[in-house]
Formats: C-alpha cells, structure tokens, sequence
C-alpha cells in the first residue's frame, strides 16, 4: 500500500491495463458492412463483365480460326483436284457421252464436273488412278462428288462430300486456247478444238465433240462476312 501510494504513475498504468483488458474491442457497424458489401458487388459484376467478354471474344476466335482452316482445307482440296485434270470424256449413266470437262454456271444449275488422275490407292486394288470429281453449290455448301467409275451404269450414285459452308456464291470462268473467257464449259455456241463451224464436230473414240479440257480456270468463293476468294489455276 504505501508502494503505490508512494508511486501514484504505477497505480494509473495498472488501471489503464484492467481496463484494456476489461473492455470489448469495437466491430463494425451495419452501415459500414453495407457499404463494404455494395462495394464488392459492384467490383464482382464489373469482374464478371469483364471475364464474360473475355470469353465470349476467345469462343469467336476459337470459331473463326476454325471456319478458316475448314475454308484452307478446301481450296487446297480444289486445287489438287484441278491440278490433275486430264482429258478424258466418259460415258454417264444413260451410255451418253460426256466431255472430259463440264461446267454451267446458270442460277439452276452451277457445277462442273471433270476426270482427274492421280487418285490414291493405298490398298493395291486392281482399278484405274482416273476418277471422275465434281463440285456444285447446294444452298450455302460447296460439295464435291465423286464417282467409283469413269464410265457409269444404271445404278452409279456419287460419293457426296460438303467441304465448306457458309458460302454467298460460287462461280468460275474458263480460258480457251484464243484467249477467251467463257462462263460455261464447252463453251456455248463455239466450235469444238479444231473447227471453224459451230455445226462441225470432231467425234473423239467413244463419241464425245473434242473441245478439250480448258487452258485455264478461274474459281471465286464468297463467304458471308469474310468476302471473296478467287484463284485462278492453269490446266496445261
């Protein structure tokens, strides 16, 4: 007793201790959590906006990345096959004769057909290394057909395969020998290889009007929301 008195800073030190100890610390009040709360809402809905674009934009790439691989794919497709076209007339499924080359480019009908060599045969089995491709447009989708024989029966059905889609248009023109452009092959109106007269005609071995294959190709590709393509592929 006479130690505290004697020592009145010690007493005040003490009682500030107890009460330190004694007393509840201080939270925060509901005003301050909703506050801290709106905040975190308003941060997590700008994340969330934030992440959804992200997302949405890294999906769009994923798909255009693949539409342009799938468009790479067919025109590498074309140009091989056009690469390799031979002059080789058949006979269709009605035992008429047909060019080694066709091709319409009207509203109704759009395609063109031809015989093409250099087809694969990893099994070793006993047939020609022609065949006989086709591409036509039907609605937005480029097909390309093809046919187990050159020479057709009764009973031939293509082999149809959609190589790219989400086409506006699809058209081609070809080159004759002279120089000339045509929307059409044979051309219309025009004299078989040879000739001087529309009305001459120079039947090949199996029938067909010699006009040959074109000199040179020139296949355009519309694309909705990409634009056009166009090649132009020389035959010979």
């Amino acid at each position: 007793m006479t130690q505290l008195l004697q020592s009145p800073h010690s007493l005040v030190v003490s009682t500030k201790v107890m009460v330190r100890l004694f007393h509840p610390a201080r939270g925060f009040t509901l005003i301050e959590l909703l506050v801290a709360i709106g905040i975190f809402a308003v941060l997590a809905v700008i994340a969330y906006g934030g992440l959804n674009t992200m997302l949405s934009l890294s999906h769009h790439a994923t798909l255009q990345a693949i539409r342009l691989i799938r468009i790479e794919s067919a025109v590498n497709t074309l140009s091989q096959d056009l690469a390799q076209v031979v002059d080789r007339p058949i006979r269709d499924e009605y035992g008429d004769a047909q060019p080694s080359f066709i091709a319409r480019n009207t509203r109704t009908d759009r395609g063109m057909e031809f015989t093409r060599g250099g087809r694969r045969n990893p099994g070793g089995f006993s047939r020609a290394s022609l065949q006989r491709i086709g591409y036509v447009l039907q609605e937005d989708r480029l097909l390309r057909l093809s046919w187990q024989v050159l020479d057709r029966a009764e009973d031939s059905v293509p082999v149809s395969q959609a190589i790219v889609d989400g086409l506006d248009g699809f058209g081609f023109r070809f080159l004759d020998n002279n120089g000339a452009w045509h929307d059409d092959w044979p051309p219309t109106n025009t004299a078989p290889m040879g000739t001087t007269s529309s009305t001459t005609s120079v039947p090949q071995a199996n029938g067909v009007m010699k006009f040959g294959i074109p000199r040179a190709v020139e296949v355009v590709l519309e694309f909705r929301n990409l634009g056009r393509i166009t090649r132009l592929y020389p035959l010979y």
